[in-house]
């Protein structure tokens, strides 16, 4: 996959996390709804501008939208098995309100192992 349809669907993901359909998304720029789907499927590549302001919209590092990593998580990530990286890849994609519904399942489950149901 080429890096403009990688970056397209990092900025899809975004969006559906953030719950916004391509027209609010893009209103939130001053953009076009046609605009933001030539993003997401790689037709397009959006400004720096833009880039940045998706960015901090999402509360994600310029390097982790323009590349999928960043050099934090990238020499974190690799000590990880493979299904703790999709679940922390999933964190860092959700928004805030389905954060605290995945820490409340995790510690939950921590909990019930603790007190000897899984034990």
């Amino acid at each position: 996959m080429n890096w403009k349809k990688e970056l397209g669907l990092r900025i899809r993901t975004i969006r559906q996390n953030l719950k916004l359909s391509q027209q609010k998304f893009g209103d939130s720029m001053g953009i076009s709804s046609t605009a933001i789907s030539a993003y997401e499927i790689g037709d397009a590549t959006p400004p720096i501008d833009r880039i940045v302001c998706i960015a901090k919209l999402a509360n994600v590092t310029l390097e982790w939208l323009l590349t999928g990593e960043d050099m934090l998580t990238a020499t974190f990530d690799k000590y990880l098995p493979e299904d703790e990286k999709r679940l922390l890849a999933a964190y860092r994609l959700a928004c805030q309100e389905d954060k605290l519904v995945i820490l409340r399942v995790a510690e939950n489950a921590a909990k019930l192992k603790k007190g000897g149901l899984y034990g």
